[in-house]
């Protein structure tokens, strides 16, 4: 009974408080309220039916008269886009300022009307790419390539792969009739059972998987129970083995069905005798474990690419000169947890090695680079996205070619530097000092460099393939190299966002070098229709980033 009664006596005292002080309560207190109710009320009915007319006479429903921003969603969205736009169109303004005062400088008279407008294309499809477009099409209904080259089947896979039509099914029919290669470029469809049938039908013929034999590393074949019954067909699948023909090996976006399971089967068919080529993209299943079994059961392998295979160590690395001793190239890009030690102790056991990437690879510092410079064959280098690669680094490899001349990037043909940000005219011009053959240079994005730095490497004259995408420094000084250094040799150039290119001197360039065939243009807004419908070039096949917009 106690709880209770102090329950009730503490309601009442409640009670009495609130009694005594709605008689406190000051009587302005009740207007007050009044007040800011009608104030609400106004402000309500002028949301709701708003006037221009009515405005100045209604008090307290907006602040700041003719000057203040006209309230609501809606009207403050506009008035934002209103804002940017014109904001775009002033920074537009400023860039075609900047570039027309360049343009001046440079005299170039068009030797085709602009007012012509773009060269016509053939509209007539090639026989080849209708008859492609329809098996591509109807693939589902094609019951065998039979018959089919293998080059011919690795572009139609390419089409079927882009149009993301590669099921289980459609790949087994690419993996039939033993073919001699099998490049498949997405193989996210494939699960790991999938994986293992293909495996088997491409290696046996049959696309039957043995449960028991998958577990233990064996490919696809009769089960356990039936070779005891058919022991005379054990022969047989062994002739069927010893006779594989298969010389090259691509799975792209592979990580969802080669595991090391399908790595183990695949080396328990071998030895490939003829397998050249092994490219296994974004395997992320993979270990050092199993793709170290597919090497030692292709000896004669010559190239190796295992990007973004986020599970490869050091381990790997350590046997694979000598399971791998005829490898010519090497592609590592992505592949995070390489220790740099692992890298540099490793490439300079590889004397066959002429092509190497490394692209996204942290670990890469001048102790790499200057184990790389001590391959003798070494042909082409790609350290895009290295954070790790500087000035110093590149300093360090172009020592190991002053050091000997039969060092291998004295004859470097290929380097990639994309989006090496801490790389600057020196470290550039240190290496391309060593290379007197360079073909083929990436700069993507290397925002350091200057229009000088490359106007000197373009002076050389053996360029093929120049990249300077986003190299904001580029101008006159580089393009003029190319036209008079590189006029017969430069095939394809990206100047995309380099807006201080003038257009006088890009149609020059593209008037003198015959042999070029593709332009990218991207972000380039200082350009007309009178350079791109007036130059004189006809071998200019495509020209990519005109007409388009960043919304």
């Amino acid at each position: 009974m106690a709880p209770r009664k102090r329950a009730r006596s503490d309601d009442r005292l409640h009670q009495d408080v609130e009694e005594q002080l709605a008689q406190d309560a000051p009587a302005g207190r009740t207007q007050r309220r009044e007040d800011m109710a009608g104030i609400a009320r106004r402000r309500a009915a002028h949301f709701a039916h708003f006037s221009e007319e009515n405005a100045q006479e209604d008090d307290n429903v907006h602040a700041g008269g003719n000057t203040a921003r006209t309230l609501g969603p809606w009207s403050s969205a506009v008035e934002l886009v209103n804002a940017r736009q014109a904001a775009a169109e002033q920074r537009n303004n400023k860039l075609l300022a900047a570039t027309r005062q360049q343009v001046l400088d440079v005299e170039w008279t068009p030797s085709r009307d602009p007012q012509l407008g773009p060269r016509a294309a053939c509209p007539v499809p090639a026989l080849y790419d209708m008859a492609q477009h329809l098996l591509v099409r109807h693939i589902d209904a094609v019951t065998s390539l039979w018959g089919v080259p293998d080059s011919i089947r690795s572009r139609l896979a390419a089409a079927v792969c882009a149009q993301r039509k590669l099921s289980s099914e459609v790949a087994h029919l690419f993996g039939s009739d033993r073919p001699t290669e099998l490049t498949l470029p997405d193989c996210t469809q494939l699960d790991p059972t999938a994986m293992l049938q293909l495996l088997g039908l491409l290696i046996t013929g049959e696309g039957t998987v043995d449960p028991v034999a998958a577990e233990g590393g064996g490919l696809a074949g009769p089960g356990k129970a039936e070779k005891q019954q058919q022991p005379q067909q054990q022969p047989k699948q062994q002739q069927q083995l010893q006779q594989c023909r298969l010389e090259r090996l691509e799975l792209g976006h592979c990580g969802r069905g080669f595991t090391d399971g399908a790595a183990a089967a695949l080396a328990a068919a071998g030895p490939f005798q003829h397998l050249t080529v092994l490219r296994l993209g974004g395997a992320y299943k993979l270990t050092d474990q199993g793709i170290l079994k597919v090497l030692e059961a292709a000896p004669m392998l010559k190239e190796l690419a295992v990007p973004s295979a986020s599970r490869l160590t050091g381990a790997c690395l350590d046997r694979l000169p000598a399971v791998a001793p005829q490898l010519c190239s090497l592609d590592l890009s992505n592949c995070r947890g390489l220790p740099g030690s692992a890298l540099a102790s490793v490439l300079g056991q590889l004397v066959n090695l002429n092509r190497l990437v490394l692209d996204g690879v942290p670990e890469v510092d001048a102790a790499v680079l200057t184990a790389a410079g001590r391959c003798p064959s070494l042909k082409a280098l790609s350290l895009a996205m290295c954070p790790q690669v500087n000035d110093a680094g590149l300093t360090a490899l172009a020592a190991v070619g002053r050091a000997g001349s039969t060092r291998a990037h004295s004859g470097l043909e290929e380097l990639g530097l994309d989006e090496c940000s801490y790389v600057t005219d020196q470290g550039l011009l240190a290496v391309t000092h060593v290379c007197k053959r360079l073909r083929v240079l990436s700069l993507k994005r290397c925002a350091r460099l200057t229009d000088e730095a490359i106007a000197a490497v373009a002076d050389k004259g053996t360029l093929e393939v120049l990249s300077v995408n986003a190299v904001h420094n580029i101008g006159l000084a580089t393009i003029q190299a190319l036209a008079s250094s590189c006029k017969e040799t430069l095939q394809e150039l990206d100047i995309s966002f380099c807006r201080g290119v003038p257009e006088g001197a890009l149609g020059q360039l593209v008037d003198k070098c015959e042999r070029l065939e593709r332009l990218k243009l991207y972000g380039c807004s200082q350009l007309t229709k009178r350079f791109l419908h007036g130059h004189s070039n006809e071998g200019l096949v495509e020209v990519a980033g005109v007409n388009t917009s960043c919304l």
